[in-house]
Protein backbone atom coordinates (compact mmCIF):
# COMPACT_ATOMS: atom_id res chain seq x y z
CA UNK A 1 0.00 0.00 0.00
CA UNK A 2 1.39 3.79 -1.29
CA UNK A 3 1.12 5.52 1.92
CA UNK A 4 -1.27 8.46 0.61
CA UNK A 5 -2.98 11.58 1.42
CA UNK A 6 -5.61 13.31 -1.08
CA UNK A 7 -6.30 17.06 -0.86
CA UNK A 8 -6.97 19.95 -3.31
CA UNK A 9 -8.96 23.11 -2.77
CA UNK A 10 -12.43 23.86 -1.82
CA UNK A 11 -15.07 22.44 -3.87
CA UNK A 12 -12.44 20.18 -6.00
CA UNK A 13 -14.64 17.07 -5.48
CA UNK A 14 -11.73 15.39 -3.04
CA UNK A 15 -14.73 14.25 -1.07
CA UNK A 16 -16.33 12.35 -4.30
CA UNK A 17 -12.95 10.81 -5.23
CA UNK A 18 -12.93 9.53 -1.27
CA UNK A 19 -16.15 8.10 -1.91
CA UNK A 20 -15.15 6.43 -4.54
CA UNK A 21 -12.66 4.95 -3.29
CA UNK A 22 -14.47 3.77 0.12
CA UNK A 23 -16.56 1.87 -2.10
CA UNK A 24 -13.73 0.18 -3.37
CA UNK A 25 -13.30 -0.88 0.36
CA UNK A 26 -10.45 1.68 1.29
CA UNK A 27 -10.50 3.27 4.75
CA UNK A 28 -10.93 7.12 4.69
CA UNK A 29 -8.96 9.01 7.25
CA UNK A 30 -11.33 12.43 7.44
CA UNK A 31 -9.12 15.01 8.73
CA UNK A 32 -12.12 17.36 8.44
CA UNK A 33 -14.35 15.21 10.48
CA UNK A 34 -11.70 14.65 13.30
CA UNK A 35 -10.98 18.28 13.34
CA UNK A 36 -15.41 18.80 13.82
CA UNK A 37 -15.50 16.02 16.74
CA UNK A 38 -12.32 17.41 18.35
CA UNK A 39 -14.05 20.79 17.70
CA UNK A 40 -17.01 19.84 19.92
CA UNK A 41 -14.20 17.92 22.13
CA UNK A 42 -12.80 21.60 22.86
CA UNK A 43 -15.70 23.47 22.59
CA UNK A 44 -14.69 25.39 25.82
CA UNK A 45 -11.10 26.47 24.53
CA UNK A 46 -13.23 27.82 21.74
CA UNK A 47 -15.62 29.89 23.66
CA UNK A 48 -12.26 31.31 25.59
CA UNK A 49 -10.17 32.35 22.76
CA UNK A 50 -13.14 33.10 20.30
CA UNK A 51 -16.56 33.92 22.72
CA UNK A 52 -19.21 32.06 24.49
CA UNK A 53 -21.26 33.20 21.32
CA UNK A 54 -19.57 30.78 18.95
CA UNK A 55 -20.89 27.57 21.12
CA UNK A 56 -24.46 26.79 21.49
CA UNK A 57 -25.27 23.95 23.46
CA UNK A 58 -21.64 22.74 24.05
CA UNK A 59 -20.88 22.42 20.76
CA UNK A 60 -19.05 25.33 18.27
CA UNK A 61 -21.44 26.40 15.75
CA UNK A 62 -19.16 26.38 13.00
CA UNK A 63 -21.19 28.19 10.35
CA UNK A 64 -20.48 31.16 12.50
CA UNK A 65 -17.30 30.57 13.54
CA UNK A 66 -16.62 29.92 9.46
CA UNK A 67 -17.80 33.17 8.69
CA UNK A 68 -15.19 34.75 11.36
CA UNK A 69 -11.80 32.82 10.46
CA UNK A 70 -12.25 33.05 6.64
CA UNK A 71 -13.03 36.57 6.66
CA UNK A 72 -9.96 37.85 9.77
CA UNK A 73 -6.71 36.02 9.21
CA UNK A 74 -5.75 36.33 12.91
CA UNK A 75 -8.65 34.12 13.87
CA UNK A 76 -7.88 31.56 11.65
CA UNK A 77 -4.02 31.46 12.64
CA UNK A 78 -5.61 30.80 16.40
CA UNK A 79 -7.90 27.92 15.43
CA UNK A 80 -5.10 26.59 13.56
CA UNK A 81 -3.05 26.85 16.39
CA UNK A 82 -5.06 25.11 18.61
CA UNK A 83 -6.80 22.07 15.85
CA UNK A 84 -4.08 20.93 13.46
CA UNK A 85 -1.73 19.14 16.57
CA UNK A 86 -4.64 17.82 17.75
CA UNK A 87 -5.82 16.72 14.28
CA UNK A 88 -2.54 15.81 13.18
CA UNK A 89 -1.80 13.79 16.48
CA UNK A 90 -5.26 11.81 15.57
CA UNK A 91 -4.82 11.16 12.31
CA UNK A 92 -1.51 9.46 13.06
CA UNK A 93 -3.36 7.21 15.44
CA UNK A 94 -5.77 6.07 13.13
CA UNK A 95 -2.81 5.50 10.20
CA UNK A 96 -0.73 3.27 12.51
CA UNK A 97 -4.36 1.28 13.23
CA UNK A 98 -4.75 0.94 9.64
CA UNK A 99 -1.26 -0.12 8.89
CA UNK A 100 -1.09 -2.74 11.92
CA UNK A 101 -3.93 -4.70 10.56
CA UNK A 102 -2.80 -4.19 6.80
CA UNK A 103 -6.33 -2.10 5.98
CA UNK A 104 -5.86 -0.29 2.69
CA UNK A 105 -6.71 3.13 3.81
CA UNK A 106 -6.25 7.09 2.80
CA UNK A 107 -5.84 10.19 4.74
CA UNK A 108 -7.87 13.37 3.81
CA UNK A 109 -6.54 16.12 4.65
CA UNK A 110 -8.21 19.32 2.79
CA UNK A 111 -5.41 21.63 4.08
CA UNK A 112 -2.60 19.91 3.77
CA UNK A 113 -0.48 22.08 2.23
CA UNK A 114 -1.79 25.03 4.79
CA UNK A 115 -1.33 23.01 7.84
CA UNK A 116 2.17 22.93 9.15
CA UNK A 117 2.04 19.22 10.07
CA UNK A 118 3.78 16.90 7.76
CA UNK A 119 3.64 13.61 7.32
CA UNK A 120 7.18 12.01 6.14
CA UNK A 121 6.91 9.57 3.67
CA UNK A 122 3.72 10.15 1.93
CA UNK A 123 2.70 10.67 -1.37
CA UNK A 124 0.29 13.54 -2.30
CA UNK A 125 -2.58 13.23 -4.53
CA UNK A 126 -3.84 16.57 -5.34
CA UNK A 127 -7.58 16.88 -6.85
CA UNK A 128 -8.10 19.64 -8.97
CA UNK A 129 -10.33 21.59 -10.95
CA UNK A 130 -11.47 24.97 -12.78
CA UNK A 131 -12.23 27.97 -10.40
CA UNK A 132 -15.34 27.99 -12.13
CA UNK A 133 -16.31 24.63 -11.61
CA UNK A 134 -14.75 25.28 -7.90
CA UNK A 135 -17.01 28.21 -7.32
CA UNK A 136 -19.98 26.63 -8.78
CA UNK A 137 -19.87 23.21 -6.44
CA UNK A 138 -19.28 25.37 -3.28
CA UNK A 139 -22.46 27.79 -4.02
CA UNK A 140 -24.76 24.49 -4.95
CA UNK A 141 -23.45 22.81 -1.77
CA UNK A 142 -23.17 25.57 0.65
CA UNK A 143 -25.44 28.42 -0.76
CA UNK A 144 -22.75 30.91 -0.05
CA UNK A 145 -23.30 34.26 -1.49
CA UNK A 146 -20.00 35.23 -4.33
CA UNK A 147 -17.58 37.13 -1.75
CA UNK A 148 -18.08 34.59 0.79
CA UNK A 149 -16.93 31.75 -1.71
CA UNK A 150 -14.52 34.16 -2.93
CA UNK A 151 -13.15 34.52 0.71
CA UNK A 152 -13.09 30.47 1.11
CA UNK A 153 -11.10 29.68 -1.92
CA UNK A 154 -8.86 32.93 -1.27
CA UNK A 155 -7.70 31.17 2.31
CA UNK A 156 -6.36 28.24 0.78
CA UNK A 157 -3.09 27.94 -0.77
CA UNK A 158 -3.87 28.40 -4.68
CA UNK A 159 -4.01 24.78 -6.88
CA UNK A 160 -1.46 25.55 -9.33
CA UNK A 161 1.15 25.45 -6.60
CA UNK A 162 -0.63 22.41 -4.83
CA UNK A 163 0.03 20.63 -8.45
CA UNK A 164 3.35 21.63 -8.61
CA UNK A 165 4.54 20.49 -4.97
CA UNK A 166 2.21 16.61 -5.40
CA UNK A 167 3.01 13.28 -6.78
CA UNK A 168 -0.85 12.37 -8.55
CA UNK A 169 -3.18 14.99 -9.82
CA UNK A 170 -7.12 13.48 -10.70
CA UNK A 171 -8.21 16.26 -12.78
CA UNK A 172 -12.23 16.46 -11.75
CA UNK A 173 -13.42 18.86 -14.65
CA UNK A 174 -15.34 16.39 -16.62
CA UNK A 175 -18.27 14.12 -15.51
CA UNK A 176 -18.95 11.76 -13.00
CA UNK A 177 -17.92 8.55 -14.94
CA UNK A 178 -14.66 10.04 -16.17
CA UNK A 179 -14.11 10.97 -12.29
CA UNK A 180 -14.95 7.22 -11.67
CA UNK A 181 -12.33 6.06 -14.34
CA UNK A 182 -9.82 8.14 -12.97
CA UNK A 183 -10.30 6.80 -9.28
CA UNK A 184 -9.92 3.36 -10.51
CA UNK A 185 -6.17 4.40 -12.00
CA UNK A 186 -5.56 6.15 -8.59
CA UNK A 187 -7.05 3.29 -6.49
CA UNK A 188 -4.46 0.77 -8.67
CA UNK A 189 -1.69 3.36 -8.15
CA UNK A 190 -2.29 3.25 -3.88
CA UNK A 191 -2.27 -0.62 -4.02
CA UNK A 192 0.23 -1.55 -6.73
CA UNK A 193 2.79 -0.01 -4.21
Amino acid sequence: MRPTIITGGIGSGKSSVCELLAKKGVEIIDADKIAHELLDKNSEKVANIFGKEYVLNGKVDRKSLGKKIFNDKASKDKLEELLHPLVHQEITLRWDSCKRVKKLCVIDIPLFFESKNRYEGFFIVVVSTTLALQKERIKKRDGLFEDEIDARINSQIPLDFKIKNCDYVIENIKDLNHLKHEVDKLYRWIKEY
